[in-house]
């Protein structure tokens, strides 16, 4: 792939970015009500629980160098509403380059997408993070 095309592909990224974050949104608040009809409650058959996930688990994996804990760290400042230049600049105080952040951003949330134990798991990260 040449340098122009890339240069491209990126653009459209970083142009889709907000729309990845408006997204997370949603799915963090359902993990949030999940969690919270779940904590503590017995097991009911036929509904899931939130297990706590192993932390060798491979879905915790980092991505790009983002792991889940940055990512909800780095996602509760861009709900806070910064703009886009001041939250890269956030992550880049994290040691997160600007193309890694817009990387591990898409791939965190397609990975959390229909794996709601990963899903509760970042809710509960994204709650705790005080930002």
């Amino acid at each position: 792939m040449g340098l122009f095309q890339q240069m491209k592909d990126l653009k459209g990224f970083v142009a889709a970015a907000p729309e990845m974050i408006a997204e997370a949104q949603p799915l963090q608040a359902a993990a949030q009500r999940y969690g919270a009809v779940t904590a503590g409650s017995a097991p009911v058959m036929g509904m899931p629980t939130a297990a706590a996930i192993d932390p060798a688990d491979l879905r915790l994996v980092p991505i790009e160098g983002v792991s889940i804990d940055m990512y909800a760290r780095i996602a509760k400042v861009a709900a806070a509403g910064v703009d886009r230049a001041s939250l890269v600049g956030y992550a880049a105080g994290l040691g997160i380059r600007e193309q890694a952040w817009d990387s591990a951003s898409f791939q965190w949330n397609e990975r959390m997408r229909g794996d709601m134990p990963l899903a509760v798991h970042f809710g509960n990260l994204y709650r705790s993070v005080s930002v």
